[in-house]
């Protein structure tokens, strides 16, 4: 059913969640995880700083996962979270988007924003969300 999960990742306790959720998911239909992060930034120093932060952390997760016998990639997107998640979830030939989710307030959504819901907007792949066992301040 989905061969190709995409599983956004933001480097915070919601990861684990997640990836729980999904390692679970992806062992039952034998799907390849790419996991993926973007990275965020605003000028070149702090590119290259963000780009080597995400390879980091992405060869971690990547390395776990596979010790439990799970197929996995990494990807990296650059701009803003929601739109390159959309689009590379599509370059990508994904099938699914997982997301964890902070469990924030509606006002604190409002504030900050949500990658979840302009995902939602932006793309015809369904997207899965994990909400995090309890509200999560990183």
């Amino acid at each position: 059913m989905y061969k190709r999960i995409l599983v956004a990742l933001d480097h915070s306790r919601v990861d684990d969640a997640t990836l729980e959720h999904i390692s679970r998911l992806a062992r039952e239909l034998g799907s390849t995880l790419i996991l993926y992060r973007v990275a965020h930034y605003h000028t070149r120093d702090s590119k290259a700083h963000e780009m080597e932060e995400a390879e980091a952390y992405l060869a971690k997760i990547r390395a776990r996962m596979a010790q439990e016998g799970l197929d996995c990639e990494t990807a990296i997107g650059q701009g803003e979270p929601g739109h390159a998640i959309a689009e590379d979830a599509e370059k990508l030939n994904c099938d699914l988007i997982v997301i964890g989710t902070h469990g924030h307030s509606s006002l604190m959504r409002w504030v900050m924003g949500s990658v979840a819901e302009d995902v939602k907007r932006l793309t015809h792949i369904p997207l899965l969300l994990v909400k995090a066992p309890r509200p999560v301040s990183d």
